[in-house]
């Protein structure tokens, strides 16, 4: 065999081996864009694909502290219950069948608003659907249109 064609075989094992190990890589690290960004506790995953979500951020909610991550708004809604029930009922039935309880404690909800916590132990995850109703005028009922943001947070208490 000549030369030329030992060192043309080394190098195209040496390109391959540099590829494969670039790929293993980067699937590696594919969770994660950043391997110091936070993330939710593991049962809150995979995240309601009915919405876009943002970036998981550190947050509060009341006593508890943890990470969140909100969803863009769902603009123009007509009916607010076909955008929060569908988010409100895979995360129930998820958590639930996970072992997670619902702490009735912490719950609440008013015209606009609902949080739904879960505990499990120590630890916590909240649901949210949060409403802008537009149009509505002082001292008269809130109506639709309007724009539902859905948030996950995940933590314990301080």
């Amino acid at each position: 065999m000549k030369s030329s064609t030992i060192i043309g075989i080394i190098v195209v094992l040496v390109i391959a081996a540099a590829a494969i190990y670039w790929l293993w890589g980067e699937q590696a690290q594919a969770p994660t864009t950043n391997n110091s960004a936070p993330l939710l506790a593991a049962d809150a995953y995979p995240l309601y694909t009915g919405v876009a979500w943002g970036s998981v951020a550190s947050a509060t909610l009341e006593d508890l502290i943890g990470v969140e991550v909100t969803s863009q708004a769902a603009t123009d809604i007509t009916n607010i219950a076909s955008t929060s029930q569908p988010f409100e009922d895979y995360y129930r039935q998820k958590l639930l069948a996970a072992g997670w309880s619902v702490d009735i404690a912490r719950a609440a909800g008013g015209p606009g608003s609902d949080i739904t916590v879960y505990s499990k132990g120590g630890d916590f995850i909240a649901t949210q659907v949060s409403t802008d109703f537009k149009g509505t005028q002082p001292n008269e009922p809130v109506q639709c249109p309007c724009d539902v943001t859905l948030r996950v947070f995940s933590g314990s208490a301080q």
